[in-house]
């Protein structure tokens, strides 16, 4: 069946179906690394590496709305990315897989734990909309396997893949970034995270984007393509 699908053609008229495997795999891995790791990395020591620096940053549930919004963007980044010819598609999905493979590497070698705010800023949390968005986020993101913060990758994985599209423009690119920047200080108000787990995203996304385009490591999906398809693609 798959060998007889046309791998050009576009899905719901958004992404053809070679930038869409990438997707499925790249979609799926975040969800081992982020909830199927905890249960394997509960029975071990947790580090807080809360600072003064990071006490100093007040906490305002108003930025929650913030921490929200960056799940649409991340999937405009990712819709954009599939949209690429086939080697920068695969290329920037394999630099995201590996990003989180060092994320997978940290929480076990270095877990880390924080403060519950659900527990110490109950009092500061309101019964509108934006108290029940906190109190809804703080029921599944749980404050530990912090380092390096997946959403601070993400944010900044989006930002710098637009730097290799052939098309979005200046427009996009400032979009992306100013859209990190501002994830980056959601996850520090509504204590989420600490400054170090912002510059842990970074550096994984960078690691990972050297590695990509330096090993040329998106050959992985060609080989997937051709495997599947039964035809020969061309890198």
């Amino acid at each position: 069946m798959l060998k007889k699908f046309d791998w050009n053609k576009k899905i719901f008229n958004l992404v053809p179906f070679y930038g869409l495997v990438p997707i499925v795999i790249a979609l799926s891995f975040n969800v081992f690394v982020f909830t199927g790791t905890r249960p394997l990395t509960q029975h071990l020591h947790h580090y807080d590496i809360y600072s003064k620096l990071d006490q100093m940053i007040p906490f305002s549930p108003w930025w929650m709305v913030i921490y929200v919004l960056a799940f649409p963007t991340w999937a405009i980044g990712y819709v954009m990315i599939a949209r690429e010819e086939r080697k920068i598609c695969f290329n920037m999905f394999t630099a995201e897989i590996i990003a989180k493979a060092l994320v997978l590497l940290c929480f076990f070698i270095y877990p880390t734990v924080m403060i519950d705010p659900q527990h110490v800023y109950s009092s500061e949390i309101s019964h509108g909309f934006i108290g029940w968005l906190c109190r809804f986020v703080y029921s599944f993101d749980e404050p530990n396997n912090l380092f390096p913060s997946i959403h601070c990758l993400e944010s900044w994985f989006v930002f710098r893949a637009a730097f290799s599209l052939k098309h979005g423009g200046v427009k996009y690119k400032t979009f992306m970034f100013i859209s990190a920047i501002l994830v980056f200080a959601s996850v520090l108000f509504v204590k989420q995270h600490v400054i170090i787990d912002i510059i842990g995203g970074i550096a994984v996304v960078e690691i990972a984007l050297f590695l990509a385009k330096k090993y040329n490591l998106g050959r992985v999906f060609f080989a997937l393509e051709r495997k599947l398809s039964g035809k020969n693609v061309e890198e």
